[in-house]
Order: structure tokens, then sequence, then C-alpha cells
């Protein structure tokens, strides 16, 4: 299996964008390069070693990343599409849903608004997470440690009573 990024740039012509496909040693987004017209991303593995075929047969997809500038809520959202919405029904028809339905959004590098959902991993353009916020692994405190070291006392033994086999 070897894997692969899929590099999605926005489109007049294609709705759901133009991809690129990519061979890449590691899912680590730290090392990857990210095209500067990119706004979303996924990784996948293929057992199709040509990366303009790998597409059709992808397995084990990441998550969608999201390359933003900086994330808004639905209410800075609403202000920066405002004069969309004023010039196109559609517009309004289609972003109403959006900003009723979702809190946040991310604002890309292309200035294109995304939806965020539980669904998207949102990073900036040299990779950093912006969301979800990445998790500190928190070290034992020393009194816990402590308390671990010494035995604690029991007033009878335990004593396991085992089952026989059931038939």
């Amino acid at each position: 299996m070897k894997t692969y990024v899929e590099f999605i740039r926005p489109s007049k012509k294609i709705p759901a964008g133009e991809a690129t496909t990519a061979e890449v040693e590691s899912r680590d987004v730290l090392k990857l390069d990210i095209p500067p017209r990119c706004d979303i991303f996924y990784f996948y593995d293929s057992p199709i070693a040509n990366p303009d075929d790998a597409a059709n047969d992808q397995r084990n997809c990441s998550k969608f990343y999201i390359v933003a500038k900086k994330l808004v809520t639905r209410d800075e959202a609403k202000k920066l599409i405002a004069p969309r919405m004023a010039k196109s029904e559609m517009a309004r028809v289609i972003w109403d849903v959006k900003l009723e339905n979702n809190r946040l959004f991310a604002l890309t590098r292309n200035n294109n608004l995304e939806v965020v959902t539980r669904d998207n991993i949102v990073v900036d353009a040299n990779g950093q997470q912006l969301w979800p916020k990445p998790r500190r692994k928190r070290a034992l405190t020393q009194d816990f440690n402590t308390a671990l070291d010494h035995d604690i006392s029991v007033k009878k033994p335990v004593r396991l009573k085992l089952k026989p086999p059931a038939p």
C-alpha cells in the first residue's frame, strides 16, 4: 500500500474543486508541502502505484484538512458573506442553511469560507493545527507518583474464586 495526499483547489468551473494527487512518505502534516492555492486536502492509502489512478481505490481515508488563515464564528461569518448574500438570492438560500446549522467556519487563505465539522481538522499554511486544539499530555503529579510508591494496607487478603468453564 502506498500513501497519497489529494489537494483540492477551489474552481469556478468545478463546484467540488480541482484535485491533484501526490504520493507521500507519511501522513505528517508538518512535513507536507501544501500548494499555495490548496484549501482542502486529505490522505488515503491505495494499492495502486500510479498517483493518477490511485484515487480509484482509496482506503483508510483521513479526515479532511482545511488550510485556513483563521477560524471565525457564526456571527463573524455572517458579516463576511453579507455582501455576497445581498447580491445573489441563491447564495442567501445556501448560506442561510449553513449558518443556521454550524457554529464554526474557517476562512481559507484564498478567502473562502468553509464549514468546520467533526470530520475536519483545520491547519494553517505551515501545518500547525488550529482546530481541534491538540491535547497536551499531562505528566503525573509528584503527589500521585509518591502515592504509587507506597504499599496499601488491606484488612484481609484478596482471594479470587475461579469459575469452572461453561459447558
